[in-house]
């Protein structure tokens, strides 16, 4: 075998061998590849050219057609199939080719150049290039109404110059006004300076007219004013010229009518007056037959029914008969007589002391006055000093207080009511109003089973506990339980936070009231903003004691029940309610904040504080001290300085389902025999819920 035999046998054998290699390889490949879970692998060459019936590429996002970016890069995210689908629906159905150096290709269109105007010409049936300048000074522009975004609605344009073009004029309504109200004749009838008429015919007799130098209206003088010689005059009823202001100078005080004191102008008939003087004493003007028109003077007379029914003049000797005044007896003195009659301690026809006879002239009931049910007087035998015994009602009494209410204050309400009752009183503080007044209530009695209620006019919730918000913003409070008013309802009250976040607030006004969601708007929150933790109640009207009265509200000595409801109260130096020595006085659904205490019961019967909130309050939300019941009932009792509630001196308080808490040492606390029963949730401080007094007798359980 030759050299180059054996090198093709070399050749083979090594390509033998390499081809057995691969087809292991491709074994192998192969094997690993059916190894996998299910998935379908292709062998392909850079020759093959495969059909597949669906591609994924999960590189690329959903609803975007890829586009090839390069060779090493491959797909990437082309434009949105959505908007390529919008563009194709909207193509125009033929293409245009617009250059500036040859025709359009379109044959509807002329050659284009830059900056040119499209106009349609129908004798070319060709859209024809203008340029700008051929445009304007040929007028071309000629649509059948034009739009000029600059101009405002209204108003009527005008040209103001070439420079500036069209500019607002007047407005279309003030021309239409002044074309309704143009003169329709003799609008001007002399020269500059000159005067015009009113009408084209002579005036009437009385009529007042311009007229024209010193002629009248065409030229006579049959009616009109005139300038005579400097002076004004005018042509009167009687057909006279009549100079301005002859006869009184314009001011009645200085007419020459005048002669003396006492002097009347009288109108005796249609515009006609005369003067009518001063009688003597009991003579006055009188209206009957005789002397100026009807007008005459005779003695003093005054229109009166006389015994018989009659209804006539009255004379001075008449008026004294009825007076039952004794002849001889002067009308504005008593006489020397008739002192005798009244000093002598006797009875007399004008003076019966001992009731016995039925004089009627001045008569005292020995020591009382049994005139009507309303009012009754003592005469005090020791002073002769008339003294008030007390009104009663008798209706029951709805008044309001307020802006544009029954009364301005408080005081004034109080002022004009009975203070005996035998039927309901109430009394409404209209939404929005503050008053700035300690409000008493002091001596008031009951006949039967009636109250005194002072209320605000909008407060919530107005039955039930108090509720919780439900969401809140930097200036708003939102709960759906307040739904069910009108837009506006709760406008002009104040919200105030009894329990949870937010109990630094006070009062807040409220701005605007949404009923749809139940949203109250605030312009802020004075400190912490509320949340869905926030327990609150809505106030319609406020006492402020403005850091310098004692008391807002002080109740005495009252024996009908006194009731309070949906009223706040602030910024006392003392007791913002002050009861004392009264049968029974109830709160509900007030609001006490930041006063020296909250409500104070002293030497009472009965009380309730229920569904109120006492808070921020310097010492104490509620104090009583020797009552004999009271019940505090669930209430927000939050961040008083000293306790939340003080039962002293063998009062009996029994606390049910309050809730607050940051009340100093203890929620409640029981001194010198006080006795406190707390039941259900109670409110806190820093010591806890309760606590007694330290072997004094006291009870807190």
């Amino acid at each position: 075998m030759g050299n180059k035999d054996s090198y093709r046998y070399v050749d083979n054998y090594i390509g033998v061998i390499m081809r057995k290699i691969f087809n292991i390889w491709t074994i192998i490949a192969t094997a690993v590849i059916l190894m996998g879970a299910g998935t379908t692998y292709y062998s392909l060459k850079s020759t093959d050219s495969p059909i597949f019936a669906n591609i994924k590429l999960s590189a690329l996002s959903d609803g975007y057609i890829p586009y090839h970016v390069d060779d090493a890069t491959g797909f990437a995210d082309g434009p949105v199939k959505a908007d390529v689908d919008d563009a194709v629906s909207k193509k125009h159905t033929r293409s245009h080719a617009i250059s500036s150096t040859s025709d359009h290709s379109d044959v509807n269109l002329a050659a284009i150049s830059n900056n040119d105007l499209m106009r349609w010409d129908d004798p070319s049936s060709k859209w024809l290039p203008k340029s700008i300048a051929e445009v304007v000074s040929g007028n071309i522009i000629d649509p059948s109404n034009v739009r000029i975004a600059s101009l405002t609605d209204g108003y009527i344009p005008y040209h103001v110059d070439d420079t500036t073009g069209f500019a607002d004029g007047p407005t279309k309504t003030d021309v239409d006004d002044a074309v309704s109200k143009k003169h329709s004749q003799n609008t001007d009838t002399g020269t500059t300076g000159a005067s015009f008429t009113i009408e084209s015919d002579a005036p009437d007799a009385g009529e007042l007219y311009l007229g024209q130098d010193n002629a009248g209206v065409n030229g006579d003088n049959s009616a009109g004013i005139k300038n005579d010689s400097g002076t004004i005059k005018y042509k009167n009823k009687a057909g006279d010229w009549t100079a301005v202001g002859a006869g009184g100078g314009g001011d009645v005080s200085t007419d020459a009518i005048w002669d003396a004191a006492g002097d009347l102008a009288v109108g005796t008939g249609a515009n006609t007056a005369a003067k009518v003087s001063i009688g003597a004493e009991e003579i006055v003007a009188r209206i009957g037959a005789g002397n100026i028109d009807g007008i005459s003077v005779a003695e003093q007379t005054i229109v009166g029914r006389k015994t018989g029914g009659s209804i006539d003049d009255l004379s001075a000797a008449d008026v004294r008969t009825i007076l039952n005044v004794a002849d001889g007896a002067e009308v504005n003195n008593i006489s020397d007589v008739n002192a005798t009659d009244l000093t002598d301690g006797g009875d007399t026809t004008l003076h019966d002391h001992d009731g016995i006879s039925e004089n009627t002239a001045a008569r005292h009931t020995q020591n009382t006055d049994t005139g009507t049910t309303q009012t009754s007087f003592t005469i005090d035998s020791a002073g002769g000093i008339v003294k008030k015994a007390g009104t009663t009602t008798s209706a029951a009494i709805s008044k309001t207080i307020g802006s544009g209410g029954d009364y301005a204050t408080f005081a004034d309400a109080m002022a004009a009511l009975p203070d005996m009752q035998s039927h309901n009183i109430t009394l409404t503080i209209l939404a929005g109003t503050t008053l700035t007044e300690t409000c008493y209530i002091q001596n008031r009695h009951a006949s039967g089973n009636v109250s005194f209620t002072v209320q605000a006019e909008k407060y919530f919730p107005t039955s039930g506990a108090l509720p919780t918000v439900d969401s809140a913003t930097a200036t708003t409070l939102v709960d759906a339980a307040l739904t069910g008013q009108s837009d506006d309802y709760y406008n002009g009250c104040w919200v105030l936070i009894v329990d949870g976040t937010g109990t630094d607030n006070g009062f807040v006004p409220i701005t605007d009231y949404t009923d749809a969601t139940g949203t109250c708007t605030v312009a802020s929150w004075p400190g912490t903003q509320p949340d869905n933790t926030s327990r609150y109640l809505i106030v319609g009207a406020l006492i402020d004691g403005e850091s310098t009265r004692v008391y807002n509200i002080y109740i005495r000595s009252n024996t009908v029940l006194i009731e309070f409801a949906g009223v706040g109260t602030k910024n006392a130096t003392s007791y913002s309610a002050s009861i004392l020595y009264n049968i029974h006085t109830a709160f509900n659904y007030c609001g006490f904040y930041n006063n020296g205490s909250g409500v104070v019961y002293q030497r009472a019967i009965f009380g309730v504080v229920q569904y109120c909130g006492l808070v921020g309050n310097t010492s104490y939300g509620i104090f009583t001290e020797a009552i004999s019941q009271i019940g505090i009932n669930y209430n927000g009792i939050s961040d008083n300085g000293t306790y939340g509630n003080r039962i002293t001196r063998g009062g009996f308080a029994n606390i049910n389902t309050n809730f607050g808490d940051n009340n100093g040492t203890w929620g409640t606390y029981a001194e010198y025999s006080g006795q406190a029963r707390c039941i259900g949730t109670e409110c806190s401080g820093s010591s806890g819920n309760h606590s007694n007094g330290t072997g004094d007798g006291s009870l807190s359980y």
